[in-house]
């Protein structure tokens, strides 16, 4: 059962990478789930209103690197993480 344990090294030093590998998300950056929950509409309408505004210069963009959860998945742990780059919005203020 070497394979078992060398595998299980293998997911934890993985784990420990990618958790100090996560940025935080400074305040006033929202991703297109949280605006979207905020204009109350679909997140495709939303995506698409987010990409006009950057385009115009009213919103940034930037991307995150974070950790996401899925709660649906139960495998080694209650709630399997996964690794992600997410795009965040602020608004432009002139």
């Amino acid at each position: 059962m070497a394979t078992a344990d060398l595998a299980r090294d293998w997911a934890i030093v993985l784990r420990e990478h990618i958790g100090k590998s996560a940025e935080p998300v400074p305040p006033g950056w929202l991703s297109a789930a949280q605006v979207s929950k905020i204009w109350k509409l679909s997140r495709s309408h939303t995506n698409r209103i987010l990409t006009q505004m950057v385009t115009a210069k009213k919103a940034e963009q930037r991307i995150f690197a974070m950790q996401l959860t899925n709660q649906k998945i139960r495998i080694n742990s209650p709630r399997e993480k996964y690794f992600r780059r997410v795009p965040h919005y602020k608004i432009i203020k002139n």
